[in-house]
């Protein structure tokens, strides 16, 4: 097996490849990546029987051939390299693997292909496509609500994704925090779609896809999420199970409403969270009156009471916040203006934006002590 390639090419593909990698595997096999040299080109594939990624890059194949290569130590080595072309000459009886970049020379060891899991590309009989940044949005602004810590419940470990002839609707949620975001497209599944992605998967779909500018096409096929980008596909395993009915859990009563700068109110809970050391279970306080709101935080290291600007319609309210929860969420909103709804003391806050119904984030209070 003999074949080379360019140094900014092969380096992107192990970076995405490396999204399918776990180097704590106990199976020696599964910490590498599975290479392909024929007809042009190479093929990376990786897997963690999770996630399957696939992705091939122009290649000057001498001789064709397949073998594995542990990931993190050639990824490690090539991205040293000089950004020239990199030459490669694996035997495929002892698998040594000669590695030559402009005056280095490196020697590894690789292992029998024919160890890896079989996986191939797939076709999809229905695709969504979407721009890429409004696909990188919709997914950036939810799968962060998704819980990344085991459940009893494994739906809320996932990214529900809802899709139909227009409109793609994206829920994450952990029993802290929500977000629902909605995004028009064009072209969707005249037959609705409602799958749960895992979450962790959805966020190396993230990182793989602002590597392109290319739009991103996805559809489901035999009980798999499949993502087709430029020369790469991903293909991840869905959740089995019924989605929490995140519907029923929006407050249908909203007594005040609360116009705010965004970036206003994210400096001052920053400032708030300061002042409660990063304990996990911190609060901040909303007190709302008029055409102000008073936040405030306190601990044994001190305390703080900053008022910000508003334009209030409703109720006065007071009512208490875990600092973590609305922070993460003021994080992931892009808008300049927000508004903020509130039942009452013990009901979810929402937040929303002004111009439109792209998003709806909800936030769980805290006992409200004065």
């Amino acid at each position: 097996m003999r074949f080379s390639v360019e140094n900014s090419d092969f380096n992107r593909a192990l970076n995405i490849a490396s999204r399918a990698v776990s180097v704590k595997s106990p199976s020696s096999s599964m910490i590498c990546v599975h290479f392909t040299a024929d007809e042009g080109k190479l093929t990376l594939k990786a897997t963690d029987t999770e996630l399957y990624i696939i992705t091939t890059i122009d290649a000057e194949v001498a001789v064709p051939g397949k073998c594995i290569i542990p990931l993190k130590t050639l990824y490690d080595l090539v991205r040293t390299f000089p950004m020239e072309k990199i030459f490669f000459d694996i035997d495929e009886i002892s698998y040594n693997v000669n590695i030559s970049c402009a005056q280095l020379e490196v020697s590894l060891l690789a292992m029998d292909p024919y160890t890896y899991p079989v996986f191939d590309r797939v076709s999809l009989n229905s695709m969504v496509r979407m721009d890429n940044n409004d696909f990188r949005e919709t997914i950036r602004e939810s799968v962060f609500c998704c819980s990344f810590q085991l459940s009893v419940n494994p739906v809320i470990n996932g990214l529900n994704i809802e899709v139909d002839e227009n409109e793609i609707i994206c829920t994450g949620l952990d029993g802290y925090k929500m977000s629902v975001r909605k995004q028009k497209i064009s072209g969707g599944v005249k037959n609705e779609s409602d799958i749960i992605v895992p979450g962790r998967i959805m966020n190396e779909v993230l990182k793989i896809v602002s590597l392109y500018d290319d739009d991103v096409c996805f559809g489901v096929t035999n009980n798999r999420f499949v993502v087709n980008l430029g020369d790469t596909q991903i293909m991840s395993t869905l959740i089995e199970g019924t989605y929490i009915n995140y519907r029923n859990l929006l407050p249908k009563v909203i007594n005040t409403v609360v116009k705010v700068n965004k970036n206003e109110l994210m400096m001052a809970l920053e400032r708030a969270s300061f002042m409660v050391g990063g304990v996990s279970n911190s609060l901040v306080k909303f007190i709302i009156t008029d055409d102000r709101m008073n936040i405030k935080s306190e601990s044994s290291i001190g305390k703080i009471d900053e008022s910000i600007n508003i334009s209030k319609s409703g109720e006065d309210i007071k009512i208490a916040f875990n600092v973590k929860y609305f922070s993460e969420i003021m994080r992931n909103i892009k808008d300049e203006r927000i508004i903020l709804e509130f039942m009452n003391q013990g009901s979810p806050g929402l937040i929303k934006p002004i111009d439109d119904d792209r998003f709806t984030f909800m936030v769980m209070p805290v006992t409200y002590r004065d």
